[in-house]
């Protein structure tokens, strides 16, 4: 059975506040720029249901799309949780 993580993750995101949406008062971008919406992903580092529903997915773009690699990488911040749950399940180094 496919699991549409699509739908599933940014639902999960409006629950958390991990995104928030206002027209009306736009958020500042570190680009100086502003924009309506605002995605602050750090916030999925409270909830273990929902990094490995992230991870989940993850696996299964590689999955689908045959991606062979040796390491998993992470960026500061919002993507060494996601990095490290999927290094963790996959057995693959992580930098």
């Amino acid at each position: 059975m496919k699991i549409d993580y699509e739908k599933k993750i940014a639902k999960a995101a409006l629950k958390i506040r991990a995104i928030k949406l206002d027209p009306k008062k736009p958020f500042p971008g570190a680009s100086g720029y502003y924009m309506p919406i605002y995605n602050d992903n750090r916030m999925f580092l409270f909830y273990p249901k929902y990094r490995t529903l992230i991870s989940e997915a993850f696996e299964e773009i590689l999955q689908q799309e045959e991606i062979n690699f040796e390491v998993v990488a992470g960026t500061s911040t919002a993507g060494i949780s996601p990095a490290t749950t999927l290094a963790d399940n996959l057995q693959k180094p992580i930098i």
